[in-house]
């Protein structure tokens, strides 16, 4: 049953990450810079207040008994009414000895001093007066009075109401700007996204125009993380192409190879009297035709990802049992093929072209066999190599040429060759064949291998 499910679009599945992901991190970030905000406000508080308290210090003088501050301070803060600034000093045990004139026109209930002070040490502390928040910093001073050290409280207290009102502007503020700096990501993201997503749209569209006829292949360039997709869907449609090819080719092949047998067939049943063996002659000769052109239409290209097949194990099982078969010609093996190296074949492409190969070595050799391989680039070598009595150079180049026929003296070595290069072309394999140094014939194959 085909799944008619519609799936999200990439575009959107991005752009929702984002939307879910931009909240978390702009309000992260606000959150970080208001409290990095709030807590200079409070610093820049801080600092104003010791500010005030050390002007207080300097106008502070002894008269008489105690220490005494003059009605005017010449600290605009102190001597103007509502200022928002207002000041005090006490005894320890709580008697007032001077207020500033802006806490003595506002008639502003402060709270009771604190008698919980170390002497010399400022201690910052929030309060509710009124209806209002003040920031209050007390200091514990010790004065030399008459010979002796007597103990004044100086206190700060300033109102919270215009830090508050700063916060709320500048929280208002960055509200507005990271809800514009949010707008203005998602449509920077929706255009990157545009633009990243490009190369996919134009493969999409390649792909559409191929299923259409209108290509036959990807023509774009794509970037580096696509090009490896683009490859691969180009060297599918070149396989599937060949194979296209190739079953016109057997066909041909076919009704050419039929031909003959069926005009002979044609000349004996015009005759008098048809010889019944002339005539199952032909009918086998047909039947061997036609296998052979099914086998080689079943070699046919196979698909481009193939798993990794181990070299070694299939050579090892093959002549396993071509030792078997021949072992009255007591052939020396000699197998030098590292452990590791495999190649990108099908398992039974893998066999029927080991089977071929090695079978010609072992029935035309006399007592060695040799087989080989090594890594080289991307692909496997393999060499077979014999001591019997080779190919002729006359015939080296014609029996790997596609459709040729070697009808050597030797029945059969010219099918199984046949076989071997169809499977070897189906992977962009070669065949090539040189002299061994045992004397006889040494078959080179190139595989796609493993790229280790």
């Amino acid at each position: 049953m085909k799944d008619t499910r519609q799936t999200m679009s990439l575009t959107r599945r991005l752009l929702l990450a984002s939307l879910l992901v931009l909240p978390l991190v702009l309000g992260f970030s606000a959150a970080i810079l208001n409290s990095a905000y709030v807590q200079s406000v409070g610093s820049s508080e801080q600092d104003t207040l010791v500010t005030q308290l050390y002007s207080l210090l300097a106008a502070a003088e002894i008269e008489g008994d105690q220490v005494d501050l003059p009605e005017l301070t010449q600290n605009p803060h102190f001597d103007t009414p509502n200022s928002e600034y207002y000041a005090r000093v006490t005894l320890p045990d709580g008697r007032e000895i001077w207020q500033s004139n802006s806490l003595a026109t506002s008639a502003l209930p402060l709270p009771p001093s604190s008698s919980e002070l170390t002497p010399g040490a400022r201690t910052f502390s929030g309060a509710r007066v009124g209806d209002q928040n003040y920031k209050t910093l007390r200091f514990l001073s010790l004065w030399e009075v008459g010979g002796t050290e007597k103990p004044y409280i100086f206190e700060i207290f300033h109102s919270q109401a215009g830090a508050q009102n700063k916060i709320h502007r500048y929280q208002k503020n960055l509200l507005i700007w990271s809800g514009g700096m949010a707008l203005l990501l998602i449509l920077v993201q929706i255009s990157v996204l545009r633009w990243g997503l490009r190369p996919l749209k134009r493969l999409a569209d390649e792909v559409t125009d191929i299923g259409n006829g209108k290509l036959d292949r990807l023509q774009a360039s794509y970037p580096q993380e696509l090009n490896p997709l683009a490859i691969n869907l180009n060297a599918l449609l070149e396989s599937e192409q060949r194979q296209r090819e190739r079953y016109k080719n057997s066909l041909s092949d076919l009704a050419h190879s039929l031909k003959t047998p069926l005009s002979v067939m044609r000349s004996v049943l015009d005759s008098e009297q048809a010889p019944k063996d002339a005539i199952n002659e032909q009918i086998e000769r047909m039947s061997n035709i036609v296998s052979h052109q099914l086998k080689r239409a079943a070699s046919e290209v196979r698909p481009v990802f193939q798993q990794h097949r181990k070299l070694r194990p299939a050579v090892e099982r093959i002549t396993t049992a071509l030792t078997k078969v021949y072992s009255t010609k007591g052939i020396q093996l000699t197998v030098d093929i590292d452990a590791d190296i495999a190649c990108a074949v099908d398992e039974d492409d893998l066999m029927e072209l080991l089977g071929n190969l090695l079978e010609n070595a072992f029935k035309y050799g006399r007592q060695k066999v040799r087989v080989s391989a090594r890594r080289q680039d991307t692909f496997v070598e393999l060499r077979i190599a014999d001591d019997g009595p080779g190919v002729a150079p006359s015939l080296q180049q014609a029996i790997l040429e596609r459709g040729a026929r070697a009808d050597t003296s030797e029945k059969g070595q010219g099918i199984g060759l046949a076989i071997a290069v169809d499977i070897l072309s189906s992977y962009n394999g070669s065949l090539s064949i040189e002299v061994a140094i045992e004397g006889g014939a040494e078959f080179i194959i190139h595989l796609p291998g493993d790229s280790k």
